[in-house]
């Protein structure tokens, strides 16, 4: 007989809890794929130390990220109970700490006892992780004393057995002394599981900081070894702190907080909103710290209570012109609100509780969103009025959208006859293939369209500047032509303010702009068009930018080819630095090692490490180190030093520099006055930092230089010696130029100034052969820097651009070096 088929009662199979976690650890997690469900487990083990928060034990919480992907998490509440659990079914009797690390559905959170409010309803959470964990160690700290689990695989290790009564136990081993009290969970994932062990610190992060403004005046510190970075978190104000940075950089409407919060049938809520002048709504709900990201009932009865006061509150004002209808959607635009929760024995959907499903929640919100609100807008006249002129122009906006479909259907039109004679399509179909070179202008579109290859490149010719979307509606977006006519050319579909690339038609869309002020600011609109609305297009890596050549040399027959100052620079230099010449006056020899050229590529490794950091104060250490600036900072006489000698250096009463010690450390802190986000920490980690270290070694060869007052000199008509420059850092840049000057009097050089000026073979060798070319993918490697620059450089905020000019035009008087 066939056993593959033979189906009766030894095919049922009962495993044990840990047996059946790492059967279907989907089930309780997530994927073990993709770093959601690991990231999970590390949640559910903070959200216990969140409820001994909540519930008043503690007020600390410490989570480290070692070199090896172990990670600990230890806070100071009341620690797991450690005593024999008498009414155990198991052979031994277990400690409590032992089943509630190994049985699904253990744990404290069943009744309200010992918690009233909790993030851990179904009792999952660690006995998860110890069946998914290679090893995990628990440190409990309690009655003056240290307990100690291990567990391998989720199995017990150096199990004890003891008897006492006839009775058989098992207790947690003692390890020694302490006065500190709580829980230490210390384990590293199974690889066998996971198809990827390494938590994200960023992921992580983002997570403590939103638990911190959810409850205010917890202390939650986080170090990773691996990168060597430490964050300490508190935010006193909790909520209004989290709303205000979600807005940073934003115009909020009458710079005013909507606070709503009461305690209803043994419900906390909390209600914060604010609105915006932008079009976007962001409301986040949480329930006992966890996020519902599909909503719930609270949110759907957060939405439904505010709609029907504002609209009330509009028909009773007499706000309203024609009669128009106000939705829902017109109220939320621009609206912010963070909704908590903090109730006993809340319902969700699932076991990551993403969405809430207790409907007791429903009248509490009702009731205090009627009381507060209504109060809220009878008090602040000024405000209200503000806020409904804004809900109103939006109901306007809207209804003139839906009044213009026909205008946006015929612009959208595939046969559309406007459309067809600015592009120049390609043969090829398939996206992954085809190119779209987006040029500016039809003198470039005429080059471009003679040099392409017509199997699988397109060709669009934009006229005119580009609407600046940062500062448009949605209605003036979709009316403009030249974006409406990028938009269909690549196949967008437009649904709800939104752009869809389900069917764009390339996968390569090139933006090819002229070497000039105007091309680098099309080139800017087109990408803020692509980052604001079409965000996806960048996070798929389908946009780049050409590289056309910005000089040609001719070399004999031969033409040679820059795509910038920093390439050109280099060849010439290169061509003619055994030309260039060092002399000691006092006949010092020199370091057979440092030639020009050398020099040189010291300072363009400079160059790269300036203009790929972030931080621009960071930026201006670096070039007090290449002054010489030698920083200390191991005791308070060198660091008193350190700081009278940058605040010299950096001579600038808009950067303000301080010192403070903590445990006999000292850290130095740099800021700009008017931008709190441009903040410096120098401190032991900083010293150590490798773009710090490769340029305290630079300027130290450029010191070197200085001191033994070597200079560079030159030959005149007759080959007489000319002592040029004295070589330092500072005036390296005007040694270069003087050279640089001299040796182009020799060459024979063209520079481009737009596209149109190369023929089509030139413009297909340098920029368009995809053997030849060189191409700038678009990539986004810090969300905050890049949304904060189009922010303050595209946008409605005067004062912010103006901070950001006055700041940079600082910085580059440093840098220009």
């Amino acid at each position: 007989m066939n056993t593959i088929n033979k189906y009766n009662e030894n095919s049922i199979k009962v495993l044990n809890s840990l047996e059946a976690i790492k059967k279907r650890p989907d089930m309780y997690i997530g994927s073990t794929n993709d770093g959601s469900g690991l990231h999970h487990l590390i949640f559910e083990v903070i959200d216990n130390s969140i409820d001994e928060f909540l519930s008043g034990f503690c007020n600390l919480i410490n989570i480290k990220i070692y070199k090896n992907n172990y990670i600990s998490i230890y806070d100071n509440g009341r620690g797991i109970p450690i005593n024999i659990k008498e009414d155990d079914n198991n052979i031994p009797l277990r400690s409590a700490a032992e089943i509630v690390m190994t049985e699904l559905h253990s744990g404290s959170k069943f009744n309200n006892k010992s918690y009233k409010i909790s993030s851990g309803l179904h009792g999952v959470g660690l006995s998860c992780l110890n069946a998914l964990s290679k090893r995990v160690k628990l440190i409990i700290y309690k009655n003056k004393k240290k307990y100690f689990l291990e567990f391998k695989f989720g199995i017990l290790q150096n199990r004890k057995i003891y008897i006492k009564n006839n009775i058989k136990y098992s207790k947690v081993k003692i390890i020694g002394k302490t006065k500190k009290r709580g829980t230490k969970i210390k384990f590293l994932l199974n690889k066998k599981i996971f198809k990827n062990i390494y938590p994200s610190y960023d992921i992580i992060y983002e997570k403590l900081k939103t638990l911190s403004f959810l409850n205010k005046k917890l202390k939650i510190n986080i170090i990773d070894f691996r990168i060597k970075k430490k964050k300490k978190i508190k935010f006193n104000n909790g909520i209004i702190n989290y709303l205000k940075n979600i807005n940073i950089n934003k115009k909020i409407i009458g710079e005013k907080i909507i606070k709503m919060k009461k305690l209803i049938n043994s419900i906390e809520i909390s209600i914060f909103i604010l609105w915006n002048f932008s079009i976007k709504s962001k409301i986040l709900c949480y329930t006992n710290n966890i996020i519902q990201k599909n909503g719930g009932i609270h949110l759907i009865t957060l939405k439904t209570s505010i709609t029907r006061i504002i609209n009330k509150y509009i028909k009773k004002n007499k706000f309203k012109k024609n009669n128009i209808e106000i939705s829902g959607d017109d109220i939320r635009e621009g609206m912010n609100c963070i909704l908590s929760l903090k109730m006993s024995n809340p319902k969700f959907n699932s076991q990551i509780k993403d969405k809430l499903i207790s409907e007791e929640v429903r009248l509490p919100i009702e009731e205090l969103i009627f009381n507060k609100l209504n109060i809220f807008l009878k008090k602040n006249i000024l405000f209200s009025k503000n806020i409904c002129k804004k809900i109103i122009n939006s109901a306007i906006s809207r209804i003139k959208i839906k009044n213009n479909k026909m205008i946006i259907s015929k612009l959208f039109s595939k046969n559309n006859i406007y459309l067809s004679s600015k592009l120049s399509e390609c043969q090829e179909k398939n996206p992954k293939i085809s190119e779209l070179y987006i040029v500016e202008g039809d003198s470039a579109g005429g080059s471009a369209k003679q040099a392409r290859n017509r199997k699988f490149q397109a060709i669009l010719p934009l006229r005119g500047k580009v609407l600046n979307v940062e500062k448009s509606n949605f209605e003036k977006i979709i009316k403009s032509k030249q974006i409406t006519t990028l938009l269909t050319i690549l196949g967008l579909k437009i649904e709800k303010n939104k752009f869809y690339i389900k069917k764009l038609k390339y996968n390569n869309i090139i933006i090819m702009t002229d070497a000039d002020i105007d091309g680098a600011h099309i080139r800017t609109l087109l990408l803020t068009l692509f980052y604001r609305y079409i965000p996806e297009l960048i996070n798929k890596q389908y946009v780049y930018i050409a590289q056309p050549p910005l000089y040609k040399i001719k070399k004999k027959k031969e033409s040679i080819y820059f795509k910038n100052d920093i390439e050109f620079n280099k060849y010439i230099l290169n061509f003619f630095s055994k030309k260039i010449n060092f002399i000691s006056k006092k006949n010092i020899k020199i370091n057979k090692k440092i030639n020009f050229l050398y020099l040189f590529n010291k300072y363009n490794k400079i160059q790269k490490i300036i203009s790929k950091t972030f931080n621009k104060i960071k930026n201006i250490i670096f070039y007090c180190l290449l002054k010489g600036i030698k920083i200390n900072i191991s005791n308070y006489k060198s660091c008193k030093k350190t700081i009278k000698n940058l605040n010299k250096t950096i001579n600038n009463k808009n950067i303000n520099i301080k010192y403070k010690i903590k445990n006999n450390k000292y850290t130095i802190y740099i800021k700009y006055k008017k931008n709190i986000n441009n903040l410096l920490k120098i401190n032991s980690l900083f010293l150590k930092n490798k773009k710090y270290n490769e340029i305290y070694n630079i300027s130290k060869i450029f010191l070197y230089l200085k001191n033994k007052k070597i200079y560079v000199y030159d030959l005149d008509k007759k080959k007489k010696k000319i002592f040029y420059k004295k070589i330092n850092i500072k005036n390296f840049k005007k040694i270069l130029n003087y050279f640089l000057i001299k040796f182009k009097k020799n060459i024979n050089l063209q520079r481009y100034k737009g596209l149109g000026e190369m023929n089509s073979n030139q413009l297909w060798k340098t920029t368009m052969n995809p053997k030849t070319r060189s191409l700038l993918k678009v990539k986004i490697k810090n969300i905050k820097y890049t949304n904060k620059l189009f922010n303050d450089l595209m946008g409605n905020n005067i004062k912010a651009r103006k901070i950001f000019i006055e700041f940079n035009y600082l910085y580059l008087n440093y840098i220009n070096i």
